[in-house]
């Protein structure tokens, strides 16, 4: 196998190129196929196909992506090219809205609508909430990298009883991931974390006092008084001050520190950006509706089959690098009926939420195996 030094890696610009053949109508030819899948990389796909949209947007105002909805047809092949048409279904004064088919061979593999909005003016500022980053978080260079992690896995006394074919699957994607144009560092799951309690705060509590009892009817003082009414709550079933409650992840949960590698990208416009943004956001996305199942390729029964159905994003910033480190939250509320849906939530590192996904996918299960001879016997005396 090749050293770390001579895999060669693939830029993620490259990854993204589409190019024009008929207005409207674009073709790309660069597909990853990741190790053990049924097909081509889904967030590349996505990626690309955002990046035929923003293609036909009017060039003379700055029209910036907001959201997208796209499903996962079928799986995308290595052998053919791409093909992109794209539809304008609306161009509005604030908004407009594209829609974009990808085909292989004649056949509709993937589809997304996507909607561009213009920046609110200045002169209009509008309220603003955001859902917290948890704290206690280890920065990026803190945690282990895939490739390390797994590396540092393979000189263990477990790794040596691998059966030859998972050792060289693991090897395997031990060099997809160094020549990947992504970076992933997961957070480790023993983690503390915590999040932010306004409430508990000297100033706010000070603040609290002072501002009047009753809410005056406006957004500040709604907020006043949710927090008002927290406080009171707390202090009504407790004598000690409001604390920070820290615990660790769940097994529904997950948190991924992710980048593009290459420093270059950063020079990229808004709407470039969040096309990167979307290709980053199905990593190891709809696998944490499977570990919530404790399903894998270990358990019993085993991971059957896991794919990507469809894929939401929402943008919340014109602002973020994704050559910087971006860290996705994640979550699986609900798994069953062969289904799985995860959320998760982009944060810069200094704590600005950028975007939310959503997605939904099959996890499968295979049949469970017999635990012992005897119900091997049995199950072969129904058959």
């Amino acid at each position: 196998m090749p050293s770390p030094d001579e895999i060669e890696r693939e830029s993620i610009v490259d990854s993204l190129h589409i190019e024009e053949i008929d207005p409207l109508t674009y073709r790309s030819t660069r597909l990853w196929i990741p190790i053990n899948a049924r097909g081509g990389f889904g967030g590349q796909v996505l990626g690309l196909s955002l990046r035929a949209a923003i293609h036909t947007l009017d060039k003379d105002k700055p029209w910036t992506l907001h959201s997208q909805h796209c499903y996962f047809l079928l799986p995308a092949l290595g052998k053919y090219p791409i093909i992109y048409r794209v539809e304008k279904l609306r161009d509005g004064k604030s908004y407009v809205t594209r829609s974009v088919t990808a085909s292989q061979n004649g056949q509709p593999i993937f589809m997304v609508t996507c909607s561009f909005t213009l920046p609110t003016p200045a002169r209009f500022p509008q309220p603003s909430f955001r859902e917290p980053m948890p704290l206690g978080i280890p920065p990026p260079m803190a945690c282990q990298s895939e490739e390390e992690r797994w590396t540092k896995y393979l000189s263990t006394e477990k790794a040596a009883r691998l059966h030859p074919g998972a050792r060289h699957s693991l090897e395997a994607y031990i060099m997809e991931r160094d020549s990947s144009p992504v970076a992933i560092r997961e957070v480790p799951r023993d983690t503390e974390f915590w999040f932010e309690d306004d409430d508990a705060s000297e100033e706010k509590k000070a603040a609290d006092k002072a501002a009047e009892t009753k809410w005056d009817g406006s957004v500040a003082g709604k907020a006043n008084f949710a927090a008002r009414a927290r406080a009171a709550q707390a202090a009504a079933t407790s004598d000690q001050s409001v604390k920070q409650v820290k615990r660790k992840m769940e097994r529904h949960e997950r948190m991924l520190w992710m980048k593009a590698k290459d420093d270059n990208v950063s020079s990229l416009d808004n709407n470039y950006q969040k096309s990167i943004l979307a290709y980053l956001s199905d990593f190891q996305f709809i696998g944490t509706a499977a570990q919530a199942t404790g399903l894998s390729q270990n358990s019993n029964p085993k991971l059957g089959m896991m794919a990507s159905l469809d894929h939401v994003v929402y943008f919340y910033s014109n602002d973020f690098k994704t050559s910087n480190w971006l860290l996705h939250v994640i979550t699986s509320p609900r798994v069953g009926d062969g289904r799985g849906v995860v959320e998760g939530r982009f944060y810069t590192e200094e704590g600005e939420l950028v975007a939310l996904t959503v997605q939904e996918g099959v996890v499968r299960a295979t049949a469970a195996e017999p635990k012992s001879s005897k119900d091997k016997s049995a199950n072969k005396a129904k058959l």
